[in-house]
């Protein structure tokens, strides 16, 4: 004892004096923050809890019965209010209760009171025999009632149990709706709050049942649901408290964020505006002001901002304004707008809609900006491109073209509006559109600076459908919102006829160059006919004299008219291909064996080489060494290329040997005419191809050059060296031809 109090007499006051204090502060709570009904029931549970506890106190001191049934029956009034305010709690605190349960609840709780009210002896006792004096440790005293049960206590208990399965389905679906890093805390919490109000019908049952002689604690336990419940608002506080912090920080970095977007906006030289649709005055900031060269402070009347825009673009504004007001997207114009010293400058404005769906109430908020000196720049630009002697598109990764200038809309003959608007394939003939296809997608996989189709021929249509050669040349263009081609388009029509007349005198050239070769190869032609003829000729007189005979020997005339006939085919051997070197047309390339021409080459200059002295060595290839070529140009260039070997070796003793080499190989054929003359002198070996230059003295300087011409156009190369052991070697080597497969 303290002071002649016990420690139930300093206990329960105190629970009380805390329960006040807790719900002192949640009412101060809510009265600041009237949105939060659960601090307001939590203040009305806290508060019933202390009457509750002034209740328990003054029951476990009552004098008599009557005092003792009386406090009890009244008691059951504060645990409907204890009800009432926990329901409410778990109504706003874990989002919702069920209504079925929640009238359930209610309805039994009204039940049990008025059955303490009516009945003789209250709902907790049936009869009561006699108020006993329990002695508790610590020298405390308290009074208990003796008697026997009532029925109604059972239904007491079920109807508190039904309590705790209304707040326990409550705080269920509320940690299933909750996010995982709250649900922790809504499990502690309600599993708390349960299990302490589980303990309080077991305990009144236990006691007016006789099984357990002990006082009517009941306060403790609901204090320790008090305190589970201030937990968890007070836990719910933090929270608040954090979350304002949080706001105030929020706020000074908006604060920071509207100071760094004014600074962005005046070093970007933007000028904001916002229309009110319903007073059609505008607010606008000081750079607005300085851009329209208006004097006095916002705000200001639409037409008094409309009043400075150029007569021109007047009409578009006005018309874009309302139609601002209906889309959802920004709107962006482009006008002129008369500045302070009066000339006229390029702004360009967007704004959009905050309300689109109520235009009476909507604002247009947006920027206008000043693109006077991007406009010039853009003008100038168009004019250098439009000026360019080359067609300049700019084509996007869907071949659709964004840019063309002046020239491209002239050489394709598309009107410039409709040509920015078209495909890519439109320019390109239908027979050919698979095949620009596929160099599209080649270039994408490696885009670079480079000619389209290179060796190629490639053509360009015009918009009426006819057709004409062009060159194009690529280069990409990264962008942000997609790559894109840089095409320059050349026209080489002009070009083509120059080569195709280029080509014309060279055919002349060569021709001239044959009919040249024609004198000194007249000779060895010459004697290659004799030959024949002589033969003829004698085997003719022979055949006269054995038909003189008699008899006459058929079978040796026979083999005489055979040995005629050979020669004859022979002697128009020689003239066939003296006609095909004189023929001025082109003939159609074909498969060409390099060994077959140097052989029949041998057959035409059989005679002059043996009338100069000259020994062949033939070191022919035993394979084949075909080639795609045109047969009088290639036995041109060998022939050329002989006679000037025997040229050269014609001052040179015994023995002169001329050597004649085919290989093939890394997919080209080569022929080599080898001699042993008197060699090409060092400063003339690299100029020896071109026209005019010879070392002979009454050479034209023009076999080599033909040949050249005639080599490079097989797409071949020609060149010479000299030997160590002393004359020149010519070398001509072409494309092989493809061998066929196995």
């Amino acid at each position: 004892m303290i002071g002649g109090l016990n420690w139930v007499q300093i206990a329960w006051p105190m629970m009380a004096a805390a329960c006040l204090t807790l719900g002192a502060i949640h009412l101060s709570v809510w009265l600041k923050q009237r949105r939060h009904w659960a601090h307001l029931m939590f203040a009305g549970s806290a508060f019933t809890v202390a009457l509750i506890a002034s209740f328990e106190l003054a029951y476990m001191h009552a004098a008599s019965v009557e005092r003792a049934v009386a406090l009890l029956r009244w008691g059951h009034l504060y645990v409907f209010l204890l009800v009432l305010f926990l329901v409410g709690f778990a109504r706003f605190q874990f989002g919702g209760v069920r209504r079925w349960l929640l009238a359930v609840v209610l309805l039994s709780r009204a039940l049990v009171f008025l059955l303490a009210i009516l009945l003789p002896n209250g709902v907790n006792y049936e009869r009561v025999d006699a108020l006993r004096q329990i002695d508790l440790p610590g020298g405390a005293r308290v009074s208990v009632l003796a008697g026997v049960a009532s029925p109604w206590t059972f239904f007491a208990s079920l109807s508190w149990l039904l309590v705790v399965a209304l707040i326990a389905d409550a705080a269920l679906g509320t940690w299933r709706r909750s996010p995982p890093a709250l649900r922790g805390r809504i499990a502690r919490v309600a599993t708390a709050i349960v299990v302490f109000l589980l303990i309080s019908p077991l305990l009144s049952y236990l006691l007016h049942t006789g099984l357990l002689r002990i006082p009517y604690f009941i306060t403790p336990v609901y204090c320790l649901v008090i305190l589970a419940m201030a937990t968890d608002l007070t836990a719910d506080i933090v929270r608040t408290s954090e979350l304002s912090d949080g706001l105030r920080a929020s706020e000074a970095r908006l604060r920071e964020s509207e100071s760094n977007r004014e600074l962005a906006v005046d070093a970007a030289a933007l000028a904001l505006w916002s229309l009110d649709s319903e007073s059609r005055t505008v607010h606008v900031s000081g750079r607005f002001r300085e851009i329209f060269g208006l004097d006095g402070d916002p705000p200001f009347a639409l037409e008094t901002i409309l009043a400075r825009i150029h007569p021109d673009d007047l009409e578009d504004i006005r018309t874009a304004i309302p139609r601002s007001f209906a889309a959802e997207a920004p709107v962006a114009r482009e006008f002129r707008v008369r500045s302070r010293g009066g000339d006229w400058r390029w702004i360009r404005g967007q704004g959009r809609s905050d309300t689109a769906s109520d235009p009476v109430q909507a604002r247009l908020h947006g920027v206008c900006y000043d693109i006077t000196e991007l406009r010039v720049a853009k003008e100038r630009f168009q004019t250098i491109v439009d000026s360019a002697p080359s067609a300049i598109l700019i084509v996007d990764a869907s071949g659709r073209i964004t840019f063309a200038n002046q020239r491209a809309s002239i050489l394709f003959a598309f009107p410039h509006e409709e040509l920015v608007s078209a495909t890519i394939d439109q320019l390109v003939p239908e027979r050919l559109r698979s095949t620009h296809a596929l160099h599209r997608a080649q270039y994408s996989e490696r885009p670079g600076v480079r000619l389209m189709g290179a060796g190629m021929e490639i053509v360009g249509r015009r918009r009426d459908g006819s057709e004409f050669p062009i060159e194009v040349s690529l280069a990409p263009l990264p962008g942000l919102d997609g790559d894109r081609v840089l095409a320059l388009v050349s026209d080489i029509s002009l070009r083509r006829q120059q080569e195709l007349g280029a080509a014309h005198q060279r055919a002349e050239l060569a021709h001239l160059s044959r009919v040249a070769l024609l004198g000194e190869l007249s000779a060895s032609i010459a004697h290659e006919i004799n030959q024949p003829l002589a033969a003829i000729l004698s085997n003719a007189q022979a055949a006269q004299r054995y038909l003189a005979r008699d008899p006459v020997d058929l079978a040796l005339v026979r083999e005489i008219i055979g040995d005629i006939a050979e020669d004859d085919k022979r002697a128009g051997e020689v003239i066939r291909r003296l006609r095909a070197m004189l023929r001025k047309e082109e003939l159609p390339r074909g498969e060409i064996d390099l060994n077959e021409i140097a052989r029949s080459v041998l057959q035409i200059v059989h005679g002059d080489l043996l009338n100069r002295g000259i020994r062949v060595e033939n070191l022919l290839a035993d394979e084949p060494a075909p080639v795609i070529a045109d047969l009088v140009q290639l036995q041109q260039v060998l022939l050329n290329l002989i006679l000037n070997a025997c040229d050269a070796m014609g001052d040179r003793p015994q023995p002169r040997t001329l050597t004649l080499r085919t290989t093939r190989d890394s997919g080209e054929a080569l022929l080599e005419v080898r001699d042993r003359g008197t060699g090409i002198p060092e400063p003339e070996l690299s100029r020896i191809f071109e026209p005019f230059v010879t070392s002979k003295a009454q050479g034209t300087g023009l076999g080599l050059s033909v040949c050249r011409t005639i080599v490079a156009s097989h797409g071949g190369r020609i060149w010479a060296r000299n030997n160590p052991e002393g004359g020149a070697t010519f070398a001509v080597a072409l494309p092989a031809a493809p061998q066929p497969s196995a």
